[in-house]
């Protein structure tokens, strides 16, 4: 049934300003009368002066709002270009859609606070539409020009520029997803209708007139394709077996095509004429991708395929992946192939390939990222909050190499990102109401080198801490270094609770803290349930662990747990469920050990305290020396082998003249180029050296000897160096923490 409404109830704001409009029939054909009429006039003139002069106001009722706050930073010494924020007043806000034109001028998004609003490309409010429901799906044509909105009650608004509300139609059901093609003259719209415990979905497709042309009986409806051939490319769920399926539509018709395949994944070319699946063993495989960076024997493969208007899809070649994708996206005319996958585990996630089939590169980004590409491929935009523990969003754009181009923080969690057709214009939309326009138009990948060299050059370490605090309880967590081949100790402190253990394993799901270079092990907000017993810790992982393919990625997530859950005395064993049954393994590749050992590296004798690196973070990091044939018997065979291991993290090391343990002490002299690593002006980075130096001495030395005391001598003489550095005769104490966030 068409219905067609004067939007007698909406309300539109138009360059910030609130007016409340009604369709009303002409004054003329009232046949009322020139009083009547001018009365009107004049209300009309009053209603029109109250709007100009008012603004929207917060929910509560409290002072006027602005809501954007535009801001204009010219080149690379933030990273990045904001041209305005817009702001909505709430602190928590879900964002339903987000959108942008090709040309970025116009950016469109609907939230939780039941307002559809269209923006310029410095985050002044165009104009805004209030409903009564839920404006849970919109869209923007590609020029900007006309936005289509589906709300909870299955409602559809064709709005026009301007915020004029051309036409709207009433659907069956709740709306789940709403497609417009390329120039607006059809729009996609599937929904749900409950009956009882069964689920009607529909999918309808509606001309640019409001006039529905057909409807068709699907599955739940994961994406949408119009093709410029003229046919609507629709990935939907076989409710039997929970397959997806992907098949085509015609637009004029209504009528199914022939064929139909199932993938998980499907991504089109602009023009229509290639496609990228993910699915299970492609037939006619060609050979393998180059490198390891192909990846080899996976379950589910990458596929490239050749579409024709009425025939089913001809492959051309496949490859497979390290990890299984999660996200597509095809450049113009198919010239790059771009996979992601949502969790790295500290390895590489983002692939691209060629048209041929030819690897070209890969590289990591953060877990649990949103991403887009401008339609030539030049950027691709990364953002995601799952990175760190805070609720801190990490960009990025990338260039068609790979290569960063820019990154930045946002201290907001980002859960909806857009980027023009031109690649101009970024929009990001945070949970906190506001709305980011930012400008990335002018990249220059020279510049952004430099800039990255610069923020290298100053390097931070986290000295150890003494001493025990009765309000905190300190935990070592343990997270991936940049390259993801140590796990790497950090301590960090919480308020004391009586369930230390599911404590400590859920700070190491919530991350590494944002500052210390480090990578998460455990995607976000997964949950896993901890159970003593026994002396054994029982460790129950969610069955989306389970999923991830990749064994380096899931001895990963098994050690990092197995050394967690180690640091608790009370810990005799690990052991692993899986939806609270035992687990023989992790994945269909990591089997597991029945019961896991304990690993205490800290603990072990004889260990040293080695300098780490993790991109401008230094580390101290426990390694067990394992020499059985040259066992280390003396403080200097373990100084001179800790000099080895500090080989590239400082500029010059000094010369060990003499080790020896002298009553209740332990003493080191050295020549005096030890001076050097101690200079009167010294930078944050010789600052943090100084005292990864010291640290790595003192605990490696007081760790494998009596002695809790370490003296520095300078050619047999003492030499204090200057403020801030540390001193040259310390004491350890215990507790200590090494790496404290």
């Amino acid at each position: 049934m068409f219905m067609v409404k004067a939007p007698n109830q909406k309300t539109v704001t138009t360059g910030g300003n609130t007016a409340c409009w009604t369709a009303v029939p002409s004054l003329a054909s009232q046949r009322t009368g020139w009083p009547f009429f001018l009365l009107a006039v004049m209300a009309l003139g009053f209603l029109l002066f109250a709007a100009g002069c008012s603004f929207r106001q917060a929910a509560s009722g409290d002072d006027p709002v602005e809501p954007r706050v535009a801001e204009r930073n010219e080149g690379f010494e933030t990273g990045y270009s904001l041209l305005g924020r817009f702001s909505v007043v709430n602190p928590e806000m879900a964002i339903y859609s987000l959108e942008i034109s090709e040309s970025g001028r116009q950016i469109l998004f609907s939230s939780e606070a039941l307002s559809v609003s269209l923006l310029d490309e410095e985050g002044g409010l165009l104009w805004e539409i209030d409903f009564d429901e839920a404006p849970c799906c919109a869209q923007l044509s590609s020029d900007g020009r006309v936005a289509v909105v589906g709300t909870e009650e299955g409602k559809i608004y064709y709005v026009l520029s301007g915020g004029r509300v051309l036409w709207e139609q009433y659907l069956e059901g709740f709306f789940c997803r709403l497609s417009l093609s390329p120039c607006g003259e059809y729009l996609a719209a599937s929904l749900v209708e409950e009956e009882g415990e069964e689920k009607r979905h529909t999918l309808y497709l509606v001309d640019r007139w409001g006039r529905k042309l057909w409807e068709k009986e699907t599955g739940p409806v994961k994406d949408f394709f119009f093709s410029p051939n003229g046919e609507l490319y629709i990935q939907e769920i076989i409710e039997e077996n929970r397959l997806e399926s992907l098949s085509a539509f015609s637009v004029d018709s209504g009528e199914r095509s022939s064929w139909e395949k199932t993938v998980s994944l499907a991504a089109f070319s602009d023009d229509g004429r290639y496609a990228a699946f993910l699915e299970e063993g492609a037939a006619g495989e060609t050979e393998e991708g180059e490198g390891e960076e192909a990846g080899e024997n996976k379950e589910k493969d990458l596929s490239f395929y050749r579409l024709e208007e009425g025939r089913e899809p001809q492959f051309l070649w496949s490859r497979s992946l390290e990890v299984e994708a999660s996200w597509l996206e095809l450049t113009e005319d198919g010239h790059q192939v771009i996979a992601y996958s949502e969790f790295s585990g500290g390895f590489d996630n983002l692939f691209a390939f060629g048209r041929q089939g030819n690897f070209l590169w890969s590289t990591r980004i953060p877990g649990g990222a949103l991403l887009t590409t401008s339609p030539a491929g030049d950027k691709i935009v990364a953002a995601s909050w799952q990175e760190y523990s805070e609720d801190f969003s990490k960009v990025m754009v990338l260039d068609t190499s790979g290569s960063v181009l820019q990154q930045f923080e946002i201290a907001t969690r980002i859960e909806k990102i857009a980027l023009s057709g031109w690649g101009n214009i970024l929009a990001l939309g945070g949970s906190d109401g506001n709305i980011f326009v930012l400008d990335v138009g002018h990249l220059d990948p020279e510049q952004a080198a430099i800039i990255a060299e610069e923020e290298e050059k100053e390097l931070q370490y986290n000295p150890v801490a003494f001493g025990e605090d009765d309000d905190c309880l300190h935990l070592t967590l343990y997270f991936y270094d940049e390259q993801a081949r140590e796990l790497v100790p950090v301590n960090r402190s919480i308020g004391r609770t009586s369930a230390v253990l599911q404590a400590a394993i859920d700070e190491l799901v919530r991350g590494p803290s944002r500052i210390t270079g480090l990578y998460r092990t455990i995607p976000k907000d997964s949950c896993v349930d901890v159970n003593l017993e026994d002396n054994l810790a029982y460790l129950d992982l969610p069955e989306g662990l389970n999923q991830l393919s990749g064994p380096s990625q899931l001895q990963g997530i098994v050690d990092s747990l197995v050394l967690t859950a180690s640091q608790f005395s009370s810990v005799s064993g690990v052991r692993f469920k899986v939806e609270g049954e035992e687990a023989s393994s992790l994945g269909e590749e990591l089997m597991l050990e029945e019961t896991y050992s304990p690993e205490r590296p800290q603990n072990e004798r004889p260990v040293l305290f080695a300098p780490h690196r993790s991109h401008a973070t230094l580390f101290l990091l426990p390694v067990p020396v394992e020499d059985e044939e040259n066992p280390l018997q003396t403080p200097a065979q373990f100084a001179e082998l800790l000099l080895e291991r500090a080989e590239g993290y400082f500029p010059k090391l000094p010369g060990l003249e003499e080790a020896r343990v002298r009553r209740d002490e332990i003493v080191l002299e050295w020549d005096a180029h030890i001076k050097e690593l101690y200079p009167e002006e010294g930078s944050p980075s010789d600052k943090a050296k100084a005292h990864l130096f010291s640290d790595m001495f003192l605990l490696t030395l007081s760790a494998n000897f009596p002695p809790d005391r370490v003296i520095f001598l300078v050619e047999g003489e003492e030499w204090e160096p200057p403020k801030p550095y540390p001193s040259f005769d310390r004491t350890l104490q215990r507790p200590f923490y090494i790496n404290p966030e």
